[in-house]
């Protein structure tokens, strides 16, 4: 097996997400864009002062590394990595009830667009949406965000 490449693993997710027409869709009816913006790697929303840091990439698509587990038995030939990978649409909205209807269209769109190609792109063996999390920032009510984690899985061969 290949080793295994978390920069090309994040990437694919936001290339498949990013690239999906009912996503694009969902954008220009409730973001006002063509799409998402990728952004790799943790980054507050807002800065110390609590005004909003990501402006020029709103919509966007906030993509980062969760915690690594690896699962093998005693003298196991096969190990099982879960590689998790957390994520966030951010859009703006300033009506809760249009927020709260955004982000019911945006969940299915998510989940169907992982579905669409479950290897995102040949990286990872399967991947899945394992949990959403709706999300309004306290500092600026008109940002509004929907977090969600991708399990990606993949299995790993040792020698004999």
């Amino acid at each position: 097996m290949p080793a295994i490449d978390l920069h090309a693993l994040s990437r694919a997710l936001a290339e498949q997400l990013t690239a999906d027409d009912a996503i694009r869709d969902w954008c220009i009816e409730h973001a006002d864009s063509r799409r998402l913006t990728p952004v790799y790697g943790n980054r507050s929303l807002f800065d110390a002062r609590g005004g909003f840091v990501l402006h020029r990439e709103v919509p966007a698509l906030v993509v980062e590394l969760g915690d690594i587990s690896v699962d093998t038995g005693p003298g196991a030939m096969l190990s099982q990595i879960q590689l998790p990978l957390l994520a966030a649409v951010v859009w703006y909205e300033q009506c809760p009830d249009r927020a709260f209807a955004a982000r019911c269209r945006l969940a299915p769109l998510l989940l169907n667009a992982v579905h669409d190609d479950v290897t995102l792109g040949g990286t990872c063996s399967s991947a899945l949406i394992e949990r959403m999390e709706p999300s309004d920032a306290a500092s600026d009510p008109a940002v509004r965000t929907l977090r969600f984690e991708v399990a990606a899985h993949v299995e790993h061969r040792t020698g004999a």
